[in-house]
Formats: C-alpha cells, structure tokens, sequence
C-alpha cells in the first residue's frame, strides 16, 4: 500500500490529535500506590535532562577541636574528607500505539480512543524506575538504595534458645530488641550524628510487627508499643521486594534518615511522550524517563538488617 494511502487525512488527524491529548492527560494522572520508591525517598530532578553522568561525593568530617593558649598559632584543622563517585544516567522506555484503522474506527463511531495501552507502557516505566530506585542496575551501573556501597549492617542476635534470628520464631520482647538495636546502630557507630527516622520492612515482618500482641495485658501489638516508644521513627512502611533483598535471597529491613542532604532518587526527566511516529500502518508514541539510580550521600546513614 502506498504510503500517503496509510495516512491520516486532515479531519482523522484532527480527531487523532485532539484524542491523543485526552489519553496524554490521562496517563499522566494514573498513579500506583504499591510504588512506593518515590514516596518512601527523596527525589532529585535538578539535574539537567541532557547529562549522561552524575557526579557526586560521599562525605565524611575529620579534625578535632582543643583547648589554645593566648597568641596561638596552632589551630587544629578541621576538614571534610570526601571520595568522588560517578553514576551514568540511563533513559527507561517504553510505548504504546494505535493503528490507522483504529482510529478511524474510533472516529466513526464517535468513540474514544482506549487508554490502557498509554497507562500500560506508563505503568511499566514505573515499575522499572521503582526497581532500579531500590535496587540498582548493575548491567546499566545505577546505583539502589538498599545495596549501596558503605552501608552500615546490624547484625541481630539469634532467640533465646540459639537456633535463628528470624522473627517468626522470636517472642514479641525479642523483636523490639532488634528493631532498638537496628535504629540504635547508626547513631552508636557515629556519636549520635546519623539519626534514622524511617525504617522500611517486608510485607510479612511489618505484618507480624502489627499483628503481634504486646505488653503483660496484651492491649497492644508490637508495632503500636514501637510507635510509642521510638518517637524518632517518624514512618514505618512495608516494601514487597524487600522479601529477598538480602544476602543469598533472605529478608531485609533498612532504617534511614529520609533526607535529600543523605540520600536522594535521581530523575534528570521524568516522564514524557514524543510525538507520535508513522511506522507502517500504526501511530507509536515513544515514552520516556530517566533516571541515575539512588545516590546515597552518607552511607553510614543507612543501616539494614538481613534474616529477620
């Protein structure tokens, strides 16, 4: 068939344009709750849409203050030691289309064009961002959260009869003990500097957490007793993939300072739709986003916990 023959005439294109912004508008709108990487940490955009890398230092304080004499000249210097890292960012892409017949079809009938395909490659950019955000890219080398490079790691202690550390087989006190210890860790190991304030758990520990009852009259459960007593932990939220996030495919629990100056998510783009291409006898429209993984700034912010 002849190419002008596949084309849309004046009055479909109208139609066709005028319906692509009602489907536009609407993917933009859709949102997932179950992604939570975009919500549970903070997101950058300030980088500019063009980079092909980010560059950034992870920091830390050196130098002590003392006691001076008068006309002294010996001022102990304090500095921040800081190592340079480099992160590529990467475009995530994905597309969805209508063919010429369809829309004419649409057109006919007086009907709209279907969103799910739009909301379809929408929701699968959203997944992979979400991945990557918590797990890194270690083909694309993106940077996650949950396995950066010089987090701190709890290591909690085994139940009372020595035979596993897993929660389902620990008592209501033997939990609380180790979430203590977990968002105890970071600020024992930096004098009090790094101070969590969210801790993030798979879905069937946060559940024990908040089914489990506590206390000698059991009038409350674990999670209300930790609410109450650990004001400092601002949120505590479930993240499915955390399940096997840990070494060999075991549990994870990770508590974190939600701060921008400590960890950031880096989406140069956010998510946009090209214009729509003729390709054969089908309308595609390309949609993209990129991103830079997670950065995190201060690594012994971070604390996480395997096994539980």
């Amino acid at each position: 068939m002849p190419e002008q023959n596949m084309r849309l005439d004046a009055n479909e294109q109208v139609f066709f344009d005028n319906q692509l912004a009602l489907v536009k508008s609407r993917t933009y709108d859709v949102q997932h709750k179950a992604l939570k990487a975009l919500q549970l940490l903070p997101v950058s955009t300030e980088q500019d849409p063009g980079a092909t890398h980010i560059i950034w230092r992870s920091y830390d304080k050196v130098g002590m203050a003392k006691i001076i004499a008068d006309y002294a000249n010996d001022f102990p210097r304090a500095d921040i030691g800081g190592t340079e890292h480099s992160s590529p960012v990467k475009d995530i892409g994905a597309s969805y289309g209508y063919s010429v017949k369809e829309i004419r079809r649409a057109q006919k009938a007086g009907i709209s064009l279907d969103t799910k395909r739009a909301e379809a490659a929408r929701r699968a950019i959203d997944e992979k961002q979400d991945s990557i955000a918590w797990k890194g890219d270690a083909k694309a080398k993106l940077p996650g959260f949950w396995n950066a490079e010089g987090i701190t790691e709890y290591v909690a202690a085994n139940n009372a009869g020595g035979t596993s550390k897993a929660w389902a087989d620990k008592t209501a006190d033997e939990m609380v003990a180790d979430f203590s210890g977990l968002v105890s860790a970071g600020p024992e190991s930096t004098n009090g500097i790094e101070q969590p304030d969210t801790v993030i758990l798979p879905l069937s520990l946060y559940l024990k957490l908040q089914n489990t009852p506590y206390g000698s009259n059991r009038d409350k459960t674990v999670l209300g007793f930790i609410r109450e007593n650990f004001p400092q932990i601002t949120r505590i939220d479930w993240v499915a993939d955390l399940a096997t996030a840990g070494a060999g495919g075991v549990s994870r629990v990770v508590a974190y300072a939600r701060d921008p100056m400590k960890v950031e998510v880096q989406i140069p783009q956010r998510f946009e739709q090209m214009p729509p291409q003729l390709n054969g006898m089908v309308y595609d429209i390309p949609c993209l986003q990129s991103t830079g993984g997670t950065i995190v700034y201060y690594p012994m912010s971070v604390v996480f916990c395997d096994g539980l």
